[in-house]
């Protein structure tokens, strides 16, 4: 009665084993430059600065990092598709391995968004991909932080605000809808119409921190909202994160 089961076993060991090596030799290889990968390079920078970090005044250091800069840079738009599966975690087997033994201890959203800061406006054909990302990644930090590489790379007004507007009244997560109207309101900027329609229609949401963002929004519309040949001074501007104004 052994016998058939160790078979099983084995036939399915079998395919595992060809799906690791088919995938290994089918994926496109993580590119590299003077014989080091990306996430070797991304890996000095962000162990030294980090996407939120001022780099520190150490001369050796501050080496270190313009030379992953200029690493990135030559890599240029080949960077783009490793840093995409950084932020959405889609990894393949190889990828797997691969990560668990170089990167352990990294956060891959971290490095994808070292990436995208360090190629710049270089980086929009990822655009498309970041917006699918924005709708659709299961998790809410990772949707915020392709949120902010999409206006980092100075996306086409045209494009960010459906995306946002979209974002602000249908995400399930609180933290996600409040940050997209806030850079929505304070950092894109929107029309008076677009505006109050946009903050009117959340007045009633269930969520109370975004019905109170909206709210705050709303009652302020002259000053938020204004039509590009009558742009208002934002000096003035509420800090909406702790709800406090000047």
């Amino acid at each position: 009665m052994k016998k058939p089961l160790l078979t099983i076993s084995g036939i399915i060991v079998a395919i595992l084993l060809g799906w690791l090596a088919i995938s290994i030799a089918c994926d496109p290889e993580e590119p590299s430059y003077e014989g080091r990968t990306l996430s070797q390079w991304i890996m000095t920078n962000y162990a030294t600065s980090g996407p939120y970090i001022e780099p520190p005044n150490n001369t050796q250091i501050n080496a270190q990092i313009k030379a992953s800069e200029n690493a990135v840079k030559a890599i240029g738009t080949n960077a783009i598709p490793t840093a995409l599966r950084w932020l959405s975690k889609e990894y393949d087997a190889r990828d797997y391995f691969h990560f668990s033994a170089s990167i352990k201890g990294y956060s891959l959203n971290g490095m994808a968004e070292t990436v995208f800061d360090i190629l710049g406006e270089e980086a929009q054909p990822a655009t498309p991909t970041l917006i699918q990302l924005a709708r659709n990644d299961r998790d809410a930090k990772t949707r915020i932080i392709v949120m902010r590489l999409l206006k980092k790379l100075n996306t086409d007004k045209k494009i960010l605000v459906p995306v946002f507007i979209e974002c602000a009244k249908e995400d399930k997560d609180t933290e996600v809808r409040c940050y997209a109207l806030s850079v929505l309101v304070e950092e894109i900027g929107l029309d008076s119409k677009t505006g109050n329609d946009l903050t009117t229609s959340l007045l009633h949401d269930p969520d109370e921190k975004v019905r109170h963002r909206a709210e705050l929004y709303n009652d302020r519309a002259d000053f938020f909202f204004a039509d590009s040949s009558d742009e208002k001074d934002k000096s003035g501007i509420v800090e909406t994160n702790n709800i406090q104004t000047k």
